[in-house]
């Protein structure tokens, strides 16, 4: 790997091509970085510096417990042990999760709903239900003991 280039760097470098690329647009000009060679460039900067995401660790349910125990009681205490199960539960990301609104989700003998307006793979908003079956476990079921 050339010493000037790291990892991080590559998203900086995609950025600013993006942004070039886009003011070029706006005075109705080809932009440089849709040449056949930019192409080539950009493939090869990332065979060899790699593109994969650095994956975070999720929480193990022994984890989560703990920290549902730490919890106070309060009504307070009970909205936030709903956000964390329900976002544990349904594997939401932090922008879904606090996109949900109480009509969002309806509750049944087998679980519950929740309609997603919107998240990170739905751009467009087009929504959808992800279903969250009825936890086994009370100190880990998101709709509570």
């Amino acid at each position: 790997m050339r010493p000037c280039l790291q990892k991080r760097r590559l998203g900086t470098l995609c950025r600013r091509l993006a942004v070039i690329s886009q003011a070029h647009e706006e005075v109705h000009c080809d932009s440089p970085t849709k040449t056949w060679e930019m192409k080539k460039f950009m493939a090869g900067l990332r065979r060899e510096l790699g593109v994969a995401p650095e994956q975070k660790k999720a929480i193990s349910v022994p984890d989560l417990k703990k920290i549902v125990a730490q919890i106070p009681a309060t009504l307070i205490g009970k909205r936030d042990r709903a956000i964390l199960l329900l976002g544990f539960a349904g594997a939401f990301r932090r922008s879904e999760l606090v996109a949900i609104d109480i009509e969002h989700c309806a509750v049944s003998p087998e679980g519950m709903t929740v309609d997603l307006k919107k998240g990170k793979t739905d751009q467009e908003g087009k929504g959808g239900l992800v279903g969250i079956p009825r936890g086994e476990d009370e100190d880990t079921a998101p709709s509570g003991p």
